[in-house]
């Protein structure tokens, strides 16, 4: 399964960058409280902390969104890159169950726990194998 559609793998960085740019990163960094409402949070009355927290997740995804355009134009560095995205998705997949066991998210953010193992299971197969460093 691990790089089957590895050849493939500059396209697929470059549709998950542009996915990612426009349904995750640039709303979180643009309107953040809009994107909570969408996936069901509820907003604090004290909601300074929420905003900047939603900004600087926001920032990270779009400066992450912006290097895979440029990794998918560069094969060298396209499996450390791609370790990095297979990382993240871990990490969402954990912290997506941490916050579905404490039972402190909206169902939407826990139904989310299978979109990010979906991307995780893609990135896999399209990881390129054959550019491995020696």
């Amino acid at each position: 399964m691990i790089g089957i559609w590895g050849v493939h793998s500059a396209a697929f960085l470059q549709v998950t960058a542009i996915a990612t740019m426009i349904v995750f990163a640039l709303p979180i960094l643009l309107v953040p409280f809009g994107w909570a409402r969408m996936f069901r949070w509820s907003i604090p009355d004290d909601s300074d902390l929420a905003l900047y927290f939603g900004r600087c997740l926001g920032g990270v995804a779009c400066v992450l969104g912006a290097f895979t355009f440029y990794v998918a134009t560069q094969p060298a560095l396209q499996p450390f890159f791609m370790r990095i995205l297979i990382g993240v998705y871990v990490a969402m997949i954990l912290i997506h169950i941490a916050g579905a066991l404490q039972k402190v998210q909206p169902l939407t953010e826990t139904i989310e726990i299978g979109f990010w193992a979906v991307l995780l299971v893609l990135t896999l197969c399209f990881y390129p194998l054959g550019l491995e460093a020696a």
